[in-house]
């Protein structure tokens, strides 16, 4: 499961791998390799094949990610803690809050409100309603508002 941002994302990222860092890498590989018999160590040459590898590596693994995932769009409310849902907890000792959309590990990025649904806290508050509270890391948490 994948949100449809999340899969939109990665089918860009594919299409920007193979339409463009695909040609730049074998550009690179050509550009780089050692006519004759020069030894083919040349460090321009083995950059070029690791970039090679790199993209193609990331190329099969969001191929991989995409064939397997089901996009799911998000609704515009819930009333229960699940996946795509928007959340605010706040810390019961200090007050601060913070707001969460919970995503598929794929996507979590909590630096940026995105937090996976395979997230300790996020496991503990799956069917949660506002009020509810849970434990993380020794803190209490207050479930404010679900979105």
């Amino acid at each position: 499961m994948i949100t449809r941002n999340g899969y939109n994302k990665l089918k860009e990222e594919l299409n920007q791998l193979i339409s463009v860092e695909r040609p730049r890498v074998i550009e690179l590989i050509e550009n780089s390799r050692v006519i004759g018999d020069a030894d083919m160590e040349d460090s321009d040459y083995m950059f070029a094949k690791d970039e090679q590898d790199r993209v193609e590596n990331r190329i099969c693994y969001i191929s991989n990610l995409l064939d397997d995932s089901k996009p799911v769009d998000i609704k515009g409310h819930y009333d229960n803690v699940e996946f795509g849902a928007t959340i605010t907890l706040m810390d019961v000792d200090t007050e601060k809050t913070v707001k969460y959309t919970i995503v598929s590990s794929i996507e979590s990025d909590p630096s940026h409100g995105l937090i996976s649904i395979e997230a300790p806290i996020i496991k503990e508050l799956i069917g949660a309603s506002v009020g509810d509270s849970a434990c993380f890391n020794d803190k209490e948490y207050e479930l404010l508002s679900i979105q």
